[in-house]
């Protein structure tokens, strides 16, 4: 008898067991199932983010130099580029080879050397040109689906559109230490990173190569250089020096110089100076600088100036004009790297003996902008050693 209830409790032991595997069991199971789902869920709400609006919005978006979120609902195909200093923001935009025909209209890009666009666009319809005074009314009556403007018409007319709901993208591209970073801020908004990331590789690999060269040159090995923005008004010509931060300034301390003027140099824009203070800094160097026009006229003057001629850099014949083809290459354009390099060769020629800038220049115009045509080629090499003069 004690057998047997043994045995029976033994049974229910065992079918309490049994009932406990079970329950376990099943609450794993839903436990799993429910966890297939949220995965499931989770899966499907990504593929939606991808595919929909909201994923158009995440794919074309990315932050100006202003430090606004700029973002597009689809693929902008109505591009408009205006206001003061056009050139510089639609030579950036162009390095990005699919949205030139995207160009809806544009600001004046001739700063008095010659249009590249005229050459860059030839079959391409040529965009409506804009007056740098365009207001945003005249803007958003052409409709465009994303406007590029240097940041400092944003006040003047980028914050206008901007209310009338017209996407604007600011850029500043003055400082060479931000320059690749909104390189990069474009190609996320244009959805074109790839191209951003070959872009910015081709300028690093450019100024790595520089600064390795440069790596062991000393302090005193350095020479004093002035750069000097020249302009005529009236028949008088001036003569102005850059603000430490900006990319003239970059491009002397990159090639291996002392930029005589940076302590005496403002903070926000060009600053003119006597021809006294030129003297005193008495540099090794001086390159002249012109815009709108080619540097003949200003050196012809400096040639035959008694008081140039005491100067040691127009003893040493070391007064130059910087470079130039459709635009000089002392400027935050594109081509501030092609001034780079001519720079660092023409201060440092043994230590860059093995650069040919226009090897060089062929090489950019490929790299940056898709361009192998001869005649082109032929163009921009011409329009740079016409460029090159120095007072002898």
């Amino acid at each position: 008898m004690k057998n047997k209830y043994l045995l029976t409790q033994s049974s229910i032991l065992v079918i309490f067991f049994l009932l406990f595997v079970l329950l376990i069991s099943s609450c794993s199971s839903d436990e799993a199932t429910k966890n297939l789902i949220n995965t499931t869920s989770n899966t499907q709400t990504i593929g939606i983010l991808e595919t929909n609006g909201s994923a158009d919005e995440s794919i074309y978006k990315a932050v100006d130099s202003l430090g606004r979120v700029v973002s597009l609902e689809e693929k902008p195909t109505s591009i408009i580029i205006a206001g003061k200093a056009t050139m510089i923001a639609a030579d950036a935009l162009s390095l990005f080879q699919e949205y030139r025909s995207h160009i809806l209209a544009m600001g004046i890009t001739d700063q008095g050397l010659g249009d590249f666009y005229d050459l860059l666009l030839p079959d391409l319809p040529i965009p409506e040109r804009l007056p740098h005074s365009v207001s945003a009314e005249e803007i958003a009556g052409l409709n465009p689906d994303l406007v590029i403007m240097k940041d400092r018409n944003y006040s003047s007319v980028g914050e206008t559109l901007d209310n009338l709901s017209y996407p604007v993208f600011s850029v500043n591209l003055e400082n060479s230490d931000d320059y690749l970073q909104e390189i990069q801020e474009l190609g996320k908004l244009l959805h074109q990173e790839s191209r951003a990331d070959e872009i910015c590789f081709a300028y690093s690999s450019r100024l790595t190569h520089i600064r390795e060269k440069l790596s062991s040159l000393k302090e005193m090995q350095k020479e004093n250089v002035l750069l000097l923005y020249t302009t005529i008004s009236d028949g008088i010509t001036s003569f102005q020096i850059p603000p430490e931060s900006w990319i003239q300034t970059y491009l002397v301390k990159e090639s291996g110089a002392i930029p005589v003027w940076e302590e005496a140099a403002g903070s926000i824009s060009w600053q003119k100076i006597s021809f006294e203070q030129i003297s005193q800094w008495n540099p090794d160097r001086i390159y002249i600088i012109s815009y709108k026009t080619l540097t003949n006229h200003f050196m012809e003057e400096i040639k035959n100036s008694s008081l140039w001629q005491n100067l040691s850099a127009y003893q040493n014949n070391q007064i130059k004009s910087f470079p130039a083809d459709f635009h000089n290459w002392a400027q935050p354009d594109t081509r501030w790297i092609l001034g780079l390099q001519w720079l660092a060769k023409d201060l440092h020629p043994e230590i860059f003996s093995m650069i040919d800038i226009e090897k060089e220049i062929v090489s950019f115009y490929n790299d940056f902008y898709g361009i192998t045509e001869t005649s082109f080629i032929y163009t921009i090499l011409d329009r740079y050693r016409k460029s090159l003069l120095t007072i002898e």
